[in-house]
């Protein structure tokens, strides 16, 4: 006698896990606005100090931009549209960015309507996304300290 399968063997997520993504879908909207209301520095880096906080303490000490020095700039040029200005001020800030923006309405499908599956893909994609991102700041980084950038 066959057996009926069910249609998928995805759950859907938990309340938990939806609580989760829409804590996180705040968040990052939050982020973005904060980043959006910024005026960008235009030496690329220090655009942090809106918001109160020091200067940064590697390149006062070291004279040499740490690896997320421009990060805040960077964010704040490419929600105005300038692609460019932003990969100047910091590659991986400009990929964290466009991880922010990616992140919003996936998370949102996920609290909705979405599966186990659907979140652990979306986890996938950011843990890779996010390594890529620091490895690239890394490498920004020595090229600055080299001399190179």
């Amino acid at each position: 006698m066959m057996t009926i399968q069910s249609r998928s063997t995805d759950t859907r997520v938990t309340a938990q896990q939806r609580w989760f993504c829409s804590l996180a879908i705040g968040v990052l909207t939050s982020l973005l606005l904060l980043a959006s209301a910024l005026v960008p520095n235009s030496s690329g880096f220090g655009t942090h100090e809106q918001l109160g906080l020091p200067p940064c303490t590697f390149q006062s000490v070291f004279g040499v931009r740490c690896p997320s020095c421009g990060m805040t700039t960077s964010w704040a040029h490419l929600l105005r549209g300038s692609i460019d200005e932003s990969l100047k001020a910091n590659l991986a800030g400009f990929l964290l960015c466009l991880l922010t923006f990616m992140s919003i309405p996936w998370l949102v499908w996920i609290a909705m309507r979405g599966t186990k599956r659907d979140l652990n893909l979306y986890l996938l994609f950011s843990i890779v996304f996010l390594t890529l991102a620091m490895f690239l700041a890394v490498l920004q980084w020595l090229s600055r300290a080299l001399g190179i950038l």
